[in-house]
């Protein structure tokens, strides 16, 4: 992952060759997708981080499973890590339906 940190404070997450496998360890099932996009974080006074992605990522967490994000989305990450949903203009894959 290569971060840079924008002069205004926030930070750039870019990911331009990763690739993720995600496997369902009952079935051996595996996809593969490309997480080459970009992530913009931005800290919030509340503690929170306003996130914006742009192309293709994969995001997990508890609160939302494991998505992959083809577009433009925002969604916020919580000081105990949860995301919310992402909100925005794409595709939105569920993941986990994929492994099932």
């Amino acid at each position: 992952t290569k971060a840079r940190e924008l002069p205004n404070g926030d930070r750039l997450y870019q990911n331009p060759t990763l690739r993720v496998t995600l496997t369902n360890k009952e079935t051996g099932k595996q996809v593969t997708h490309g997480s080459t996009g970009t992530i913009r974080a931005t800290d919030l006074e509340d503690g929170d981080v306003s996130l914006v992605s742009t192309g293709q990522n994969v995001i997990f967490s508890p609160s939302i499973g494991i998505l992959v994000l083809n577009g433009r989305y925002t969604f916020v990450e919580d000081e105990d890590e949860n995301l919310s949903q992402p909100q925005g203009d794409g595709r939105i894959i569920k993941a986990c339906d994929q492994l099932a």
